[in-house]
């Protein structure tokens, strides 16, 4: 039987990813955004 607090962490590790993935999704657009506008 998995214990409270190892399913706990696992939710944190899981929502940390996606989290991180969320971040480097918004800094690439932002950075492709900023290479569009000097290319103009």
């Amino acid at each position: 039987m998995i214990s409270r607090g190892g399913i706990f962490v696992a939710i944190i590790i899981k929502s940390q990813k996606k989290i991180r993935e969320a971040v480097w999704e918004s800094i690439i657009l932002r950075r492709d955004k900023i290479k569009w506008i000097q290319g103009k």
